[in-house]
């Protein structure tokens, strides 16, 4: 169990690292989709 143990603590930040970059993700694609960002259209 004290082996395993780490590598489930890693397992769970890389799962709730990922989540995050998927809620971010659609945060910024639904931002863009309504206009939310104007900033990203002024670098282009």
């Amino acid at each position: 169990m004290v082996k395993s143990l780490p590598c489930k603590i890693v397992f769970i930040k890389c799962l709730s690292i990922f989540n995050y970059n998927i809620i971010v993700g659609e945060v910024e694609i639904l931002g863009l989709r309504f206009g939310m960002y104007p900033e990203y259209e002024s670098r282009e």
